[in-house]
């Protein structure tokens, strides 16, 4: 009886209910062993007991109660045992019911995830490829630009003053295109202005002389 007891006990141990009407069931066959232990020593002391019938009824309205109570706490808490498993199946079945609507939901949200992180992921490659492309031509148009300067620039070396910058944009380059063109104005301007005195003094000798020959 006490192995029965403990092996209930155990598979209870998570039901407080259950525990409390364990232990009153326990309570309850104790006190019917303990009462036909009573019964048994009344007869081992006085073979007069068994010839006592009101003494006997009034045992057996004892022990009649006890087991009374037994059997209703033993079917209040098999009754609890049945409805918790009652729960517990209902609760499984809709578990059941549901799960395959939870792993198809489950399996939409992956997918999702899985698409949003690839799209993501080629967003960023195809931003990284354009701004790749247009740093290439930036570098490309940069370099281009530099050339012509230096072009500009060995030309003006050589005495051509009349080149000029067509490169107007609002950058670096371009203000230094502006000033290479200004340089050039002012260049040409001074070597015209000079060009032009030279031939008035050249003139000025010139007529100079055939006067000073005229005379002689």
């Amino acid at each position: 009886m006490q192995a029965s007891y403990d092996r209930l006990s155990q598979l209870t141990i998570d039901n407080p209910d259950q525990q409390k009407n364990l232990t009153h069931i326990k309570g309850l066959y104790e006190a019917k062993f303990a009462q036909m232990q009573r019964v048994i020593n009344l007869v081992n002391r006085s073979r007069g007991f068994l010839r006592d019938t009101v003494e006997r009824h009034r045992e057996m309205v004892k022990g009649k109660q006890v087991m009374d109570e037994l059997r209703i706490a033993v079917s209040q808490m098999k009754a609890e045992e049945e409805n918790l498993l009652s729960t517990r199946i209902e609760q499984q079945q809709i578990y059941i019911k549901y799960t395959p609507f939870l792993l198809v939901i489950a399996a939409i949200v992956s997918m999702l995830i899985t698409a949003l992180t690839y799209f993501r992921i080629k967003r960023d490659l195809d931003d990284r490829i354009a701004r790749q492309k247009l740093d290439e031509a930036k570098y490309i148009e940069t370099a281009g630009r530099i050339a012509v300067m230096e072009d500009i620039t060995q030309e003006i070396a050589g005495g051509d003053y009349s080149v000029r910058s067509t490169d107007t944009k609002d950058d670096e380059l371009g203000r230094i295109a502006k000033a290479l063109n200004q340089m050039a104005s002012s260049l040409e301007q001074t070597f015209t202005d000079l060009n032009n005195k030279n031939w008035l003094q050249a003139g000025s000798v010139a007529l100079s002389d055939a006067i000073r020959g005229r005379r002689i």
